[in-house]
């Protein structure tokens, strides 16, 4: 099912995205997690929004979250 539902957004994006032209950013998960800082710099930009150090500081306090939780799992 989740399939089938990924196939269909997907086939909808496709369709839309050359209507849109610069209405619209695509922003894949895999840069998302490779880079951050330049992903969400792009998406800003696009926004018309400058960066904030922010952006990162809550990255980082997430990710120290996350790594916290999975410790105390162990």
């Amino acid at each position: 099912e989740t399939i089938h539902h990924y196939t269909c957004i997907m086939g909808l994006w496709s369709a839309w995205k050359p209507c849109l032209g610069d209405l619209a950013i695509e922003v894949r998960y895999e840069d998302l997690v490779e880079n951050l800082e330049t992903s969400a710099r792009r998406v800003l930009d696009f926004l018309g929004l400058a960066w904030d150090e922010r952006v990162w500081a809550s990255w980082l306090a997430a990710r120290e979250s996350a790594r916290s939780c999975w410790l105390a799992c162990r």
